[in-house]
């Protein structure tokens, strides 16, 4: 009977530990490269996805969107002297004056929108901007801060062109959603969502805002009451 000898015990036992320490990195290595690429599909996706408001500050309006183009809301500034006794009516008469002009480009023309729209997406992709982010989540910034950034005369890139396209996309929203809300008359799904005082008191500001639920509930009450 043949008798296996102690050395090459020892050599089997250490050729099938180093076959187990193989299988455990190539196991740990598999384990780390899913876990990064899931990282970074959700980076890329929050990224992607990523909410962006622009503030028209001179023309009282603010908008919020994605990268991908789908308008969440708009939000306008109305005001009247607060010594009026109706100056809850002119504020909002001045708000909804502001949202046409501005939508169908008679305070800012049609071009410069999707221009800075889409200099506003391209920021919101590039992590090496440093861009402020709102109460709200979204990546904020101003008419002026982007109007200075585009005067800077930075080279247009594939992306400029892709982003362009998107923002074409919001105005044409923009504008679908104002000829909705104007069909019935008036501007509906509008509601006021802040007021203050300004000037000392001389001066009645209110907040007036547009959003997807606001028009859903719109249109659910109006089926209603057909």
């Amino acid at each position: 009977m043949n008798t296996i000898s102690q050395s090459t015990i020892d050599t089997v036992i250490a050729i099938t530990a180093a076959l187990i320490l193989s299988a455990c990195s190539s196991t740990a290595g598999l384990t780390t490269g899913k876990s990064q690429q899931m990282a970074q599909s959700t980076e890329s996706s929050l990224i992607k996805d990523a909410k962006i408001s622009v503030d028209f500050s001179d023309e009282g309006v603010k908008i919020f969107y994605t990268t991908l183009g789908n308008v969440e809301r708009i939000e306008v500034y109305g005001q009247a002297p607060a010594w009026k006794g109706n100056y809850a009516v002119l504020a909002e008469a001045d708000a909804m004056d502001k949202l046409v002009k501005f939508v169908y480009g008679q305070s800012v023309s049609s071009s410069k929108k999707v221009e800075i729209i889409s200099k506003a997406i391209d920021m919101a992709k590039d992590e090496s901007q440093n861009t402020s982010h709102a109460g709200d989540g979204s990546i904020a910034f101003t008419e002026k801060q982007l109007q200075s950034t585009l005067q800077s005369g930075a080279p247009s890139s594939v992306k400029d062109a892709k982003s362009k396209r998107i923002a074409e996309t919001v105005d044409q929203t923009m504008i679908n959603t104002v000829n909705a809300m104007g069909s019935h008359g008036r501007l509906s799904a509008v509601r006021k969502v802040r007021d203050e005082l300004a000037s000392d008191g001389k001066m009645y500001v209110a907040v007036y805002q547009w959003s997807k639920r606001d028009q859903a509930s719109a249109d659910y009450v109006r089926s209603l009451m057909k």
